[in-house]
């Protein structure tokens, strides 16, 4: 056998030189990721295209005589119809559960925007339809390009 001991044996572990590189293993590593800024340009130019469409639904809704009453139950009527397309449309993915109710969310939404451009009065019609075709491109533009971008950073 060896006469040596086994501490002697052993090599002296070697000094970590950066210790931002020491691991904890009781905390999660996550990657360093964040949502980009134009990701925020996005949601807010959809935002804005949407409050463009409903404006004019409301404010026919204030000049009309309609019972504030009628109008609840046109978009109560609105967003449950929306809902309950969103709902079957969701139950066509794999998540069948999670799609659904998210499919009634977003339904439910889409009804309520449908709803109110459909109070709007017919000489704003080209407006919100205007708003509606230019908003779609401006994002559309916007997504493709910050598309191109990151592919472009995860090819380097």
């Amino acid at each position: 056998m060896n006469d040596q001991p086994l501490n002697d044996q052993l090599e002296p572990p070697k000094p970590i030189e950066d210790p931002s590189l020491i691991e904890d293993p009781h905390v999660i590593q996550q990657p360093n990721r964040s949502t980009p800024l134009g990701a925020l340009f996005l949601f807010v130019a959809v935002c804005s295209v949407l409050v463009g469409m409903i404006v004019p639904g409301f404010a026919a809704i204030q000049e009309s005589s309609v019972a504030l009453v009628e109008t609840i139950v046109l978009i109560v009527l609105g967003m449950g119809g929306g809902s309950v397309i969103g709902f079957l449309i969701g139950l066509l993915f794999e998540d069948r559960v999670g799609a659904a109710l998210i499919g009634s969310l977003v339904g439910a939404a889409s009804g309520f925007v449908a709803t109110l451009m459909s109070m709007a009065k017919d000489t704003s019609t080209p407006s919100v339809f205007l708003t509606a075709v230019i908003g779609s491109i401006v994002v559309l533009v916007c997504a493709f390009i910050m598309r191109q971008r990151s592919k472009s950073e995860t090819r380097n």
